[in-house]
């Protein structure tokens, strides 16, 4: 998934439920990952920028595949 640079926000739910496989590099610039916005979903890999200091409740529920860097 390719996401916009200047993104500073992933909003409540933005990729819950979405079962396909997939990996995801946010941008810099993300400060904030909201609730359950990648809860249960078919999410492989994140790499979350140093800068991100808000991470929501159960942003990553049921994503069982996921490896975090």
């Amino acid at each position: 998934v390719k996401l916009p640079e200047n993104l500073k926000s992933i909003n409540k739910k933005a990729f819950a439920e979405c079962s396909k496989h997939f990996r995801i590099t946010l941008p810099a610039k993300v400060t904030a990952i909201g609730e359950e916005a990648f809860s249960n979903t078919g999410l492989k890999k994140i790499t979350i920028p140093a800068n991100t200091v808000d991470i929501g409740i159960s942003a990553f529920e049921k994503s069982d595949k996921l490896t975090i860097w």
